[in-house]
């Protein structure tokens, strides 16, 4: 770029000097202020080419976001409409609580089936498909309970969803989680034995 502006500047401006004899420091000043305006408009271009390219990228960022959180509406709009889900999946099982509870055994069991709602509708893989909870006391073993969960979900899906999804080992893993993450020192909470859930699919 710089050659080609000297030689455009040599061309039409300073070689008609050069026939009128122009002197060494003339030819010399000449150049100069030539390869000082190549300089400066390098930086330019250089400058103009970069804020093409931040304004691209921010383009293509926004494009693509916005692309992606449209999916997710219609995703969820439209394939997870749960009023249209007509199969089921239940789940049973049992876990132990580290105390007996001294106080009204219904609140306690309320408690739990509350506990137990929270947890899968907060799951960002079963959430959609989760339905209800239900817990309750067996005779004579107040300190065990006893849960049933339920799922639903299309019956066009029912085979991938049943094999992987809503699998029994799926719907374990995320409560045997969550009873690891449990903080047993947590004041006016009911802690659950991690190593006494059992789980087992209702066919």
């Amino acid at each position: 770029m710089i050659v080609m502006m000297f030689l455009f500047c040599v061309s039409s401006s300073f070689l008609p000097k050069i026939t009128a004899k122009t002197n060494f420091n003339e030819f010399f000043f000449f150049f100069q202020s030539c390869f000082i305006k190549g300089k400066k408009l390098k930086k330019w271009i250089a400058c103009i080419f970069l804020f093409v390219i931040i304004a691209i990228v921010i383009g293509i960022s926004c494009a693509v976001c916005f692309g992606i959180k449209e999916y997710d509406e219609d995703d969820g709009d439209e394939t997870y409409d749960q009023s249209k889900f007509n199969q089921k999946q239940k789940f049973n099982g049992s876990f132990q609580i580290t105390h007996e509870p001294m106080s009204n055994e219904t609140q306690v069991l309320l408690d739990l089936q509350e506990k137990l709602a929270g947890l899968y509708k907060s799951s960002p893989a079963l959430g959609r498909f989760f339905s209800e909870a239900e817990t309750l006391f067996p005779r004579n073993e107040s300190a065990v309970v006893q849960y049933r969960l339920t799922f639903v979900f299309p019956e066009e899906q029912q085979a991938d969803l049943k094999k992987f999804t809503l699998s029994r080992e799926m719907v374990y893993n995320v409560f045997r989680q969550f009873l690891y993450d449990q903080d047993e020192n947590e004041l006016g909470k009911i802690f659950i034995e991690p190593f006494s859930l059992k789980m087992d699919p209702i066919h």
